[in-house]
């Protein structure tokens, strides 16, 4: 999250499902939010090595940038996604 966003919802009192709720409300749209504590929780179940933050926002973006919209985000997307950095980007 952009950190000019995070201080105005933490300024607020608001949380990312507020920032959420007046979105979809307003836009008439929906989001689904995924962040960098996603990605942190999905690789706990993978038991590799724990990773940094920047390391989560950049499978965060591979994600966003290769997935199929006829498919979707999921679960099992983001732990592909790890699977993958650790093969070929980060050396166990």
């Amino acid at each position: 999250m952009h950190p000019l966003i995070e201080q105005f919802l933490l300024a607020n009192g608001l949380s990312i499902c507020d920032l959420r709720a007046y979105c979809n409300q307003v836009g008439r749209e929906i989001a689904v939010i995924w962040g960098i504590d996603d990605v942190h929780q999905a690789n706990k179940t993978l038991n590799h090595p724990m990773l940094s933050d920047q390391e989560a926002l950049l499978i965060l973006g591979n994600v966003e940038h290769d997935h199929d919209a006829s498919l979707g985000i999921s679960w099992d997307t983001i732990t592909w996604h790890i699977t993958y950095y650790f093969e070929t980007e980060r050396v166990l």
